[in-house]
């Protein structure tokens, strides 16, 4: 079953516009299930649609794009369990494959990208 958390366009931009209104900074944006890499070919596939409104919509505020995270059946399956993905290791990943080795390098350049802006 492939669940996807939606943020409404409007509701975005009034977040948005409310942390540069109030001068909360805003380390980036990060866009979860931006595409599935497919286990057989590696091919990357956008099952919601192009990712070119999120991309166009944060130019447009001058936030930085963290990451556009994979769609990986590990983070659900670990997720419904109580179990940071990032903390998973052993078979899960293994069957996760590239999408999970993409999902893992992306979140370790958000790490450290937050990590940098609380310097």
């Amino acid at each position: 079953m492939l669940r996807k958390v939606a943020v409404p366009v409007r509701l975005f931009l009034f977040c948005a516009n409310f942390n540069l209104n109030t001068r909360t900074q805003i380390t980036g944006l990060l866009l979860n299930q931006s595409h599935f890499i497919c286990p057989s070919c590696t091919t990357s596939h956008q099952l919601f649609g192009s990712p070119a409104g999120f991309r166009a919509t944060a130019d447009r505020l001058g936030i930085e794009i963290l990451a556009e995270l994979p769609l990986v059946p590990g983070v659900s399956a670990t997720s419904d369990q109580g179990i940071p993905y990032a903390l998973v290791m052993g078979d899960t990943r293994k069957e996760d494959g590239v999408g999970g080795k993409l999902w893992n390098e992306a979140m370790a350049g958000v790490a450290e990208n937050v990590w940098n802006s609380l310097r």
